[in-house]
């Protein structure tokens, strides 16, 4: 299992305002074992990430994990989005592993 940093920017909370389809989670340090994983990630090379050992969301971008590559998680992503938000700017480790 690796880590890795996440959170919400203060220019994404301006940005997307009150349209949830532009919300993102920003994806920052990881842990050197998903480095090579994370940066091979794109938008037609998707994978999961489970953080924490339960919460499986969709990474199709190497710098973020984006709400509309979650339209079958929009709860987990939400819900995610909303506690990581409460703390902008702030970064937050997680447990996880890429799938």
């Amino acid at each position: 299992m690796g880590e890795v940093s996440l959170l919400v920017t203060s220019p994404v909370l301006s940005h997307t305002g009150g349209d949830p389809k532009e919300r993102q989670i920003a994806v920052r340090l990881s842990s050197p074992d998903l480095s090579a994983e994370l940066s091979e990630i794109t938008g037609t090379n998707r994978r999961k990430i489970l953080l924490g050992g339960c919460i499986s969301l969709i990474i199709g971008d190497r710098g973020a994990i984006w709400r509309a590559h979650n339209t079958d998680r929009l709860e987990d992503f939400d819900a995610f989005f909303g506690l990581l938000s409460r703390r902008p700017d702030r970064e937050m480790r997680f447990v996880c592993d890429l799938e």
